[in-house]
């Protein structure tokens, strides 16, 4: 859709995405993305969930994501 408007990634734009899904890899170009722990994401909100279903304290976790370095974002010249 970017190119459709005339914008070059990353050139004019710069595109990350939050899953890392296998297909990021094999986008033109390839895509900058966050590798997020879903399964790990998931079980903390069910039990979160859970928690307050049953008037239970409710402990905050924090899940790790990695950045993963592809070409849909520009250096940064300062």
């Amino acid at each position: 859709e970017l190119e459709r408007n005339g914008y070059r990634v990353p050139e004019d734009v710069s595109v990350i995405g939050c899953d890392n899904s296998q297909m990021s890899k094999y986008y033109l170009p390839t895509i900058s993305t966050l590798d997020v722990q879903v399964f790990e994401l998931g079980r903390s909100i069910m039990h979160n969930m859970l928690c307050r279903i049953k008037d239970k304290p409710v402990k905050n976790k924090v899940i790790l994501t990695r950045y993963i370095e592809r070409e849909s974002v520009a250096d940064v010249i300062e």
